[in-house]
């Protein structure tokens, strides 16, 4: 079953998942809103004016010895249930103890440390990455005193409320996802049960609850069958060719000059003083070879016959007017674009690309970059006391890469079922019922592409 997802959730997860590195999900153990009195023991979570969520995590479920140079991601995910104005919100760390069960307004918190993208969409996942502030917890534990989420300083008026871990019937408390790098460990072997606590005295019968939350949302109906496409609209008239206008006609080609007479060659003389050079004469035989004489001058050059005048050129025809365009479709275009309107003019129309996804909201990362091909697979499956059962996908529930995983109880019963994620690839995951005496139902979900 394919599902469509939060932008933030996707992009965010699949940033952090790779062949090197393998996630580690840390419980929550305290979650809470700020409030006139306690309300510790509420199905939900509010944020907004006056108003601040509080968390908790337990960092000693990550593997022993753990620094912060083995961190490679550290995202905190949590279910929106309602939004009664969209925003965003920043994350924050608590630097002093409280307590679930006492804390009313909010304790003292240091600087904004991250913030969300808009948060708009309702029974949704969302996610913010809050790797600076684990970082800060694995090397210095003394300072994990939790998180505080409110609405986001440009955003002041966000108002939305969370599932909290007291939700059984929807199962949706909030989770630190932890990537650390280098391959995973092989699974530890599982401890003993502990032996069950003695039955405590019976209290006073409490004041009766308020009304339990809403039942889930029945399935999406199957889509409707898409519309045939309307006929192509008739391709409008080319417009007429002008005339050419007609060549002039080419002027007649000038006659060529008569070619001057070159003079006769005179004969050679005795040198003698320089005086009016004359005609050079005609070369005799040759004799012995003698004295130099002296150089006759150059005969001058005849004169250059006069160049015929060019032709007028003729006048060139005017331009005839160019037709209008018809209306019609745009040439070009490839497979699976479609037209779309530029503006309010009739057939001024653009090939475009549709948006990823099967009717979801499509996937970017914080760059804005566009992913393709990320989603969720989730299920039931029923696991008999302290053994192992593998789900294998099939067919589109593959992925390519290694997917983040998580579980959950799925039936309530009076005794506490304990489920954990001992692996997860790219086409299967495997769950382990640590309870040692009770067959349970496990609800998983596992997101990436």
């Amino acid at each position: 079953m394919r599902l469509s997802f939060n932008p933030l959730y996707g992009a965010i997860l699949l940033a952090c998942l790779s062949h090197s590195a393998h996630a580690v999900v840390v419980p929550l153990t305290a979650d809470v809103n700020s409030s006139a009195t306690n309300v510790g023991s509420a199905i939900s979570i509010n944020i907004g004016s006056g108003s601040k969520a509080l968390f908790n995590f337990d960092l000693s479920t990550l593997p022993s010895g753990i620094t912060s140079s083995d961190v490679a991601k550290a995202t905190l995910v949590f279910y929106v249930k309602t939004i009664p104005s969209s925003g965003k919100i920043q994350a924050s760390p608590i630097t002093q103890t409280w307590s679930e069960g006492t804390v009313t307004t909010a304790p003292t918190q240091g600087a904004a440390a991250a913030s969300s993208a808009t948060i708009s969409r309702a029974n949704s996942y969302f996610a913010v990455d809050v790797t600076n502030l684990v970082l800060d917890w694995v090397d210095n534990p003394a300072n994990n005193n939790g998180l505080v989420l409110e609405p986001d300083a440009s955003t002041t008026n966000t108002s939305i409320t969370l599932d909290s871990k007291e939700a059984l019937q929807t199962s949706h408390p909030a989770y630190l996802e932890i990537a650390l790098k280098g391959p995973a460990g092989a699974v530890g072997a599982t401890g003993p049960t502990g032996p069950q606590g003695p039955t405590g005295a019976t209290g006073l019968t409490g004041a009766t609850g308020s009304t339990g939350p809403q039942g889930p949302t029945g399935a999406t109906g199957l889509t409707g069958a898409t519309g045939s496409t309307g006929p192509q609209g008739p391709t409008g008239a080319t417009g007429l060719t002008g005339a050419t206008g007609s060549t002039g006609p080419q002027g007649p080609t000038g006659a060529t000059g008569l070619t001057g007479a070159t003079g006769s060659t005179g004969p050679q003389g005795p040198t003698g003083a320089t005086g009016t050079t004359g005609p050079q004469g005609p070369t005799g035989s040759t004799g012995a070879t003698g004295a130099t004489g002296s150089t006759g001058a150059t005969g001058s050059t005849g004169p250059q016959g006069p160049t015929g005048s060019t032709g007028a050129t003729g006048a060139t025809g005017s331009t005839g007017a160019t037709g209008a365009t018809g209306p019609g479709v745009p040439t070009g275009g490839t497979a699976n674009q479609v037209l779309s309107k530029i503006d309010g003019t009739n057939y001024n129309t653009q090939w475009v690309t549709p948006s990823s996804g099967s009717g979801g909201t499509a996937v970017y990362n914080a760059s804005g970059t566009s992913l393709s091909s990320a989603h969720i697979v989730v299920g039931t499956i029923a696991i008999t006391f302290a053994t192992t059962t593998t789900i294998n996908f099939s067919g589109s529930a593959q992925f390519t890469n290694i997917p983040v995983c998580t579980v959950s109880e799925y039936d309530a019963t009076t005794t506490p079922h304990l489920f954990k994620v001992v692996s997860a690839t790219a086409t299967s995951v495997s769950i382990r019922n640590t309870n040692g005496s009770v067959n349970s139902t496990a609800a998983y979900h596992c997101i990436g592409n």
